[in-house]
């Protein structure tokens, strides 16, 4: 029996009796092991200061995890590697999506979390909520009671009771949100994504080689040219790193970097003043992992990027200016008569997810019949999945539909967002990063107000103040559908992220129907736990004493709710609901062509993701990204074929990311020791 098992911890394996044996006690490991960490991340977290987006999560990059594996291998103790990779993708959730690529944080699991925090101070903050909110929302989902949300905004005894009800709510809305995101990554999109179109998920690439080759016992054996080649290139990334841990030993010293991304801003639109090309966007982030995935991609992809970027974002938008089609000051790309940012963003992620949906449905009929006859996925039993998303999709409606919004509105709502979240986990797959934040929150309004007004549920061009309808809805949209939204792509427990950790399964040759178990398990055990302790620490520190008090949910996303269909109606730019409703049918329409091209003529080169992602060209993209990491790869290649080429770039890469990373656990014990500790012992009541 040679298959990694996730249950053994010796190099072989003991037959398949041992191997279940173990099980329950990997679970209850796994499980603990999960509490434990995010006790550590939000405790971390929350008492960070000016630190909040650089301790954003656990500090511990992966590759000092992979030395104690390593180290303990010496001794005669093996950490079974499907365990590993499950508790990685525990710390990934609450560190954030950088963490697979660098062992660095960014937008994780706490900020989903804090949605429930920020609906419990509505009485106090924002300014203005509580009058809309009161005798509007039930209180079992949205706290009216002042003297609790004042307790918890500012710091001081709360009354429970009147939280309990909350506390259950949130709860199973976050529940709810990994029973559809689990099954849907494990046993639709990852498959998908993985065995039939081969994408090559860049964001985990660096992970999955570290894995391999410490299990392989290479990592750390500096023999063999490879090796050495990968702790060249971790020390060139180690140096890349070390100004941003400088910034916090020495006082005054100027950051340097942008802790995380990398990025070197590259403003030289001046260059072009004066000339036929002024307004052309040809500045840029140069950012060094987007370089290196895109050095990764097929170069046609890429090829197909920089060509439609200088295309719409260099020749047209100069041509729109000078050519009095759009008034002065205006972004043409936004606006009338043609806003390629809007269908390429709106429309194009839709088309992926009704392309997708249907390349899906042959799985999606195995789905069906598992009912009658039951089928497994990588060992996963597909009736068991399927009974998951179906009760996750019932709780989701149920509970929001019990609030207050309408039920059938509430079902639209999520076949918008689950073709959505379909399209964004085909982008994560494909490039590691999201060009567009598919925040979705934007979207869903300007397609459901119209139709809701129809149904005379709310008005679609006055403001609804006092209709539950549209109250709840509209905080459903927003505390959902936001980058920190619960079931954004950004919260790390939606169809995107899960797929992510799929393809480390598959990368590093773990038991995926092993690493899906213990996470199910683990994540949902977890959720009450999770709000129950961020409820008890923030009102032990108060949320206006922290960081949280400046975070985008407090900020952003009520008074955003508000403002999508209460105060005031939705908007989208300048253009209303007819003319994004048939943009962004246009976009889908044009992107679902394009993939059935490519599918169907071998001639066929432009690709439809390359092509629409030149077209909005978010910040980590623009023209000089994309076009350093085609010709880096077209050189390697040439010298030295397509796999080793592949294989050099891989290893390069890898060692250049977690190198760049890895001193993030020193970032981490700076601002624990000067800034963590203090806080708390300042600030607890």
């Amino acid at each position: 029996f040679q298959a990694e098992d996730g249950i053994r911890d010796v190099e072989r394996s003991r037959g398949l009796g041992d191997v279940y044996k173990r099980q329950p006690l990997n679970i209850a490991i796994v499980t603990v092991v999960t509490w434990l960490l995010f006790i550590w991340a939000f405790a971390t977290r929350i008492a960070s200061g000016p630190y909040y987006w650089t301790t954003c999560g656990l500090w511990i990059p992966y590759i000092w995890l992979l030395l104690i594996v390593h180290l303990l291998r010496k001794v005669n103790i093996t950490i079974s590697k499907t365990v590993f990779v499950t508790i990685s993708m525990m710390i990934w959730t609450f560190t954030g999506y950088w963490w697979y690529l660098a062992g660095m944080p960014e937008v994780n699991f706490t900020n989903a979390l804090t949605n429930f925090l920020f609906a419990a101070v509505t009485p106090v903050h924002p300014e203005g909520a509580a009058e809309i909110l009161s005798g509007v929302v039930p209180s079992w989902l949205y706290p009216q009671d002042l003297n609790t949300a004042q307790a918890l905004y500012y710091g001081g005894p709360i009354d429970w009771g009147v939280l309990s009800g909350p506390i259950v709510a949130w709860s199973l809305l976050l529940i709810s949100v990994i029973l559809m995101g689990l099954p849907a990554a494990f046993l639709m999109l990852g498959p998908l994504f993985w065995e039939e179109e081969r994408l090559i998920f860049p964001q985990v690439v660096p992970f999955n080689y570290a894995v391999v080759e410490t299990y392989e016992q290479r990592l750390f054996s500096f023999k063999t040219t490879r090796q050495k080649t990968f702790w060249v290139f971790f020390i060139i990334g180690l140096i890349i790193g070390l100004p941003a841990v400088l910034v916090l030993m020495i006082p005054g010293l100027p950051a340097v970097l942008e802790v995380g991304l990398r990025g070197y801003p590259l403003e030289i639109d001046y260059l072009l003043e004066g000339t036929v090309l002024e307004g052309a966007r040809v500045s840029t982030c140069l950012v060094l992992w987007g370089i290196a995935i895109f050095a990764l991609l097929p170069s046609d992809l890429t090829f197909t990027t920089v060509v439609s970027y200088i295309i719409f974002n260099i020749f047209l938008i100069p041509a729109f200016i000078r050519g009095g089609i759009v008034a002065p000051g205006v972004d043409p790309s936004t606006s009338m008569p043609f806003p390629w940012d809007v269908w390429s963003y709106a429309g194009g992620c839709i088309g992926l997810g009704i392309y997708f949906l249907w390349r899906l449905r042959h799985r999606l009929v195995r789905a069906l019949r598992s009912f009658s006859e039951d089928s497994k996925v990588e060992g996963i039993s597909l009736r068991l999945g399927t009974l998951m998303y179906i009760i996750g999709a019932i709780m989701f409606i149920g509970i929001w539909s019990a609030a207050g919004a309408n039920p059938f509105m509430m079902i639209l709502y999520l076949i918008i967002t689950t073709l959505i979240q379909i399209g964004g986990t085909y982008v994560y797959s494909t490039v590691g990063q999201d060009p567009w934040g598919t925040c979705f929150h934007e979207q869903t309004p300007m397609w459901l107000t119209p139709i809701g007004a129809a149904m005379g549920l709310w008005s679609a061009t006055t403001p609804n103040i006092g209709n539950p309808t549209m109250t709840i809805f509209a905080l459903a949209n927003v505390q959902n559908g936001w980058c920190t939204g619960i079931w954004g792509d950004n919260s790390l427990i939606g169809m995107s992220m899960f797929a992510q950790s799929y393809a480390t399964c598959k990368g590093t040759n773990a038991n995926v129907r092993a690493v899906f178990t213990y996470a199910t398990i683990a994540l949902i055990t977890l959720m009450p736990i999770a709000i129950l302790f961020s409820t008890w620490v923030t009102s032990h520190m108060g949320i206006a004493n922290t960081p949280l008090s400046t975070m985008e949910p407090n900020n952003w996303e009520i008074g955003i709710a508000l403002d999508s269909g209460v105060r005031s109606p939705p908007t989208y730019g300048t253009l209303n609901y007819a003319e994004f409703a048939g943009w962004t049918v246009f976009g889908a329409v044009l992107i679902i062509i394009l993939m059935w091209m490519r599918a169907t003529f071998p001639w066929f080169r432009i690709h439809p993701f390359g092509f629409i992602l030149g077209v909005h060209g978010a910040w980590w993209i623009g023209l000089w990204n994309p076009l350093i990491g085609l010709l880096i790869r077209l050189v390697v290649f040439r010298v030295l074929g397509a796999k080793r080429g592949y294989e050099l770039l891989v290893t390069v890469i890898s060692g250049l990311a977690i190198g760049m990373g890895a001193l993030y656990l020193l970032m981490g014990l700076i601002i624990t020791v000067n800034t963590v500790i203090p806080n708390y012992l300042t600030l607890w009541k």
